[in-house]
């Protein structure tokens, strides 16, 4: 268990851990028409698998879960997850200042439920370039699971357990185009980057050209594609598309 998410603060919003009182904000997200085919989390969508998220945010049960906020108390208005479950080790090895920790996985979204497999969401599709590349702030200097160095030319993704994910981004229907989602996916990068890992994967449905768009903008390179390893029926054999991004070429 890590313990709930730091604390990170981004240009026009903050990422703080999922609570209890997101719970209806949660069910409507993930029962919106769009995420109800695009999300990777379980369908119909229900209030026992909210509070199960909620649950699993408190206990930072593998996972950093964040919720998007435009302020400090304010309503949850998207999702973002940075997941350790895959790491063998049941703790949370220390990533020595300045040391390597390896590579992390980047997904295209915020699954609510993600037990690995690609996760898809409609993602922001702002391009503006002026999008701030905002330093996380966290409450605490957290410690990062070791994890296998991504290979510099894959040609493969990660096969399951054997490197974390992060789910990236959902957005509530009214904050799309607004460039959250593409500031959020860059300040957990970033995040990354500075507690330690070398590189970063993102794995999405091939048609989820949002989520593309947004991995594209932040600096990830499409490499490969295959079918979707998502548990969930609404998923299942569907193409997927993954990416990565190495230290120094986020943007």
């Amino acid at each position: 268990m890590h313990g709930p998410a730091p604390r990170l603060v981004g240009a026009g919003f903050v990422l703080t851990p999922t609570a209890a009182s997101d719970i209806p904000s949660l069910l409507a997200a993930c029962t919106e028409a769009e995420a109800v085919t695009s999300l990777n989390v379980p369908q119909p969508y229900t209030l026992s698998d909210a509070r199960a998220y909620v649950a699993a945010a408190e206990r930072g049960d593998g996972a950093y879960f964040w919720a998007i906020r435009t302020a400090d108390g304010a309503p949850l208005v998207g999702m973002v997850k940075l997941s350790f479950k895959a790491l063998p080790s049941g703790g949370r090895p220390e990533a020595s200042a300045g040391g390597s920790a390896g590579a992390a996985g980047v997904s295209g979204v915020a699954s609510a439920h993600d037990r690995g497999g690609p996760h898809d969401t409609p993602a922001d599709t702002d391009t503006s370039a002026s999008a701030n590349h905002a330093n996380p702030t966290t409450s605490t200097v957290p410690t990062v699971p070791t994890v296998p160095t991504v290979p510099t030319n894959p040609t493969t993704p990660n096969p399951p357990g054997t490197a974390p994910d992060i789910g990236g981004i959902y957005l509530l229907p009214a904050y799309r185009g607004r460039g959250i989602a593409t500031r959020a996916a860059r300040l957990v990068a970033q995040w990354a980057f500075d507690a330690g890992f070398d590189a970063l994967q993102w794995e999405c449905l091939a048609s989820n050209t949002a989520s593309i768009a947004v991995a594209e903008r932040i600096g990830f390179t499409f490499y490969g594609s295959g079918i979707s390893s998502s548990q969930y029926a609404h998923h299942q054999n569907k193409v997927a598309r993954w990416a990565r991004m190495a230290r120094g070429e986020l943007r």
